[in-house]
């Protein structure tokens, strides 16, 4: 059986502005690209970044862990042990490596993706140039300013936004039962897809979406009470899956099983990946949810990239020569590092090489 070669690469991309997770504040997204390569020379990346204060990786544990990977995909080896984070970036690699050798199936040409609203508006004036007007869904994030001034914010969007595009609010837990039912309570509500994660106990979400006629979507729950618990809540109209606290693609089939008998959409949710880690999620999601919008409006935070000159507009469509909005055009993303990178990192070979 030919040898599979791990190396891998520091990286730093610098952020537009700075982005807090938690207690942690952070001013650029760091991580390591994996690249795999076989006995015939092909070549597969994958971008390894787990997001302090989400994922629980220690990046001084970096190279033990790059040593198991390495060990984790030889022919007798395994990767079930490996951090979820660590999965998604082998999985990643070993799909470019699938690519490489002509054995990947094709994928839908091209994904909605939700615009990402958390900044605080404060002109609205900008509201009908922002970014995002083009895209069919927009997350809102919520709890984060005056309540009035926020139901002022979701009174504008309702009155400048094209009709069909529907909103999502995302609490992340910090809504009381008053709050939140004052921000599905407007002339938005038409447009209201679901309120994510209102409260910290799921219970009281889910009690809260019977009695206000409201769908909720799970995003923190689900990841930490597991799918075969979550199905089991009512009033869920979505799962905001994150790829990257799963794993690879087998993971996250078995992750998804729970809900295959049931009315609940899934979305797929960015982690601040560059747009190598932002690629492989929009494939993944262009196969398990070609029509729904997904969550990977984090491409704004990018001030660089590994992969430079791809064309992308104020909507978020990607194409090579530029530009409609809320999609990524599948064929212009890019599967793996510019050349010009690539020869320049400082590659470490991982593990030891197995014959």
């Amino acid at each position: 059986m030919p040898r599979t070669q791990l190396d891998a690469a520091r990286f730093a991309v610098p952020l537009r502005r700075a982005l807090r997770v938690g207690d942690t504040l952070l001013e650029e997204r760091r991580g390591w690209i994996l690249r795999l390569r076989d006995g015939e020379g092909r070549v597969g990346y994958g971008e390894w970044a787990p997001l302090p204060g989400l994922h629980p990786e220690d990046a001084a544990d970096a190279t033990t862990l790059l040593d198991r990977a390495a060990a984790a995909i030889q022919p007798k080896g395994s990767v079930a042990d490996l951090p979820t984070s660590l999965r998604f970036a082998v999985d990643m690699a070993q799909a470019g490596l699938a690519d490489a050798h002509g054995e990947s199936s094709a994928w839908p040409h091209s994904l909605p993706v939700a615009g990402l609203v958390d900044e605080d508006l404060t002109s609205m004036e900008r509201i009908p140039s922002h970014r995002w007007l083009g895209a069919r869904a927009l997350k809102v994030k919520v709890g984060r300013r005056a309540l009035d001034r926020e139901r002022a914010i979701l009174a504008a969007l309702d009155q400048r936004l094209p009709e069909g595009v529907s909103l999502r609010l995302d609490g992340n837990r910090r809504l009381d039962e008053d709050q939140a039912s004052s921000l599905v309570d407007g002339p938005w509500r038409g447009r209201l897809e679901y309120l994510e994660e209102p409260f910290p106990d799921p219970e009281a979400s889910s009690a809260f979406a019977l009695r206000e006629g409201v769908g909720i979507a799970l995003d923190e729950t689900l990841h930490e009470v597991g799918p075969a618990a979550a199905v089991e809540l009512e009033g869920v109209r979505a799962w905001v899956v994150k790829p990257t606290l799963v794993g690879g693609r087998e993971d996250l089939r078995a992750f998804l099983a729970p809900a295959s008998n049931h009315p609940i959409e899934v979305v797929c949710s960015a982690t601040f990946e560059t747009w190598l880690g932002l690629a492989h999620l929009a494939r993944w999601a262009a196969r398990q949810a070609p029509d729904t919008p997904a969550g990977l409006g984090t491409w704004t935070w990018l001030g660089a990239s590994l992969a430079q000159g791809v064309a992308r507009d104020s909507g978020g469509r990607l194409r090579p020569e530029g530009v409609a909005a809320g999609a990524f055009t599948m064929a212009s993303l890019p599967w793996g590092p510019t050349p010009d990178w690539v020869e320049a990192a400082a590659w470490t070979r991982c593990g030891e090489e197995v014959p």
